[in-house]
């Protein structure tokens, strides 16, 4: 059986751009799958959240739903 994250570095190259919903700072993989690739684009519904994700990662904050 094969984890996500060999999953996606296997299958997504590093410079394709990412977007993931649902990743913050309290998302475990969100906090380093910006390393794994260039164009890493997490969101989520707080605006805090990814306010403070923006803060400890120096990256772009996109606060949205799902739709």
């Amino acid at each position: 059986m094969i984890d996500a994250i060999t999953y996606l570095k296997d299958n997504i190259r590093k410079d394709d751009v990412f977007v993931e919903l649902g990743g913050s700072k309290h998302q475990i993989r969100s906090r380093f799958l910006y390393v794994l690739f260039d164009n890493y684009v997490p969101t989520d519904i707080s605006l805090s959240s990814m306010t403070e994700y923006s803060g400890l990662y120096d990256k772009i904050e996109i606060a949205c739903d799902a739709q």
